[in-house]
């Protein structure tokens, strides 16, 4: 949540298009594959499902690729390369 300074849409794509963020490169698949895999638990464990989710920001898609058997749903401000 932004209280001030509220970054418009084009600075927002012009970060995030600026050089990537290198939690999400391929050396760092194995913390991501555990990470989304808990958070999978973590929802299921509180919600009846499989249900829908939308993943905000989602990149490449990695959360929602955990997610199968969901209906699954992302937005991302940056197209995929």
């Amino acid at each position: 949540m932004f209280v001030q300074n509220i970054p418009s849409r084009e600075a927002l794509a012009a970060y995030y298009a600026s050089g990537g963020d290198p939690v999400y490169s391929d050396d760092n698949c194995e913390c991501l594959d555990h990470y989304y895999n808990q958070l999978r638990k973590w929802i299921e464990a509180r919600v009846s499902g499989p249900g829908r989710i939308f993943d905000l920001g989602c990149s490449g898609g990695w959360f929602l690729e955990a997610m199968k058997g969901w209906e699954c749903y992302g937005c991302e401000i940056v197209p995929a390369q």
